[in-house]
């Protein structure tokens, strides 16, 4: 008989689910490290996508939005919204690339 939990019986459903459904214990892993990883995150006043940015960049330097967008498999529209944030946070600037105007190299600020 399962355990009781306040009068109740405490369902022990979740884990043979898992064992069953490795696809579902995954998917709840990865919740999991997500919101540790966005807790942690917003203690040093990032989100989680904007530490990516900030550590590919230190990693390879400049580069485009779209490069980032691509290496990091974040949304184009979600990378513009990263890029301003950090931009207008002050930890990275975005300048004309000068090999091909129409984009924007992303450089770590101060650097």
């Amino acid at each position: 008989m399962p355990p009781k939990t306040a009068g109740r019986p405490r369902l022990t459903y979740f884990p043979q689910l898992a064992a069953e459904r490795l696809d579902i214990a995954l998917c709840r892993a990865s919740a999991a490290v997500a919101r540790a990883a966005e807790g942690q995150a917003d203690d040093n006043g990032l989100g989680v996508g904007q530490h990516l940015v900030l550590k590919m960049l230190v990693a390879v330097g400049p580069c485009s939005q779209q490069t980032l967008s691509e290496e990091l498999r974040i949304d184009r529209s979600v990378m513009v919204n990263l890029c301003d944030d950090l931009e207008r946070a002050g930890h990275v600037r975005r300048e004309r690339n000068p090999d091909d105007r129409r984009a924007y190299a992303v450089t770590v600020a101060g650097s």
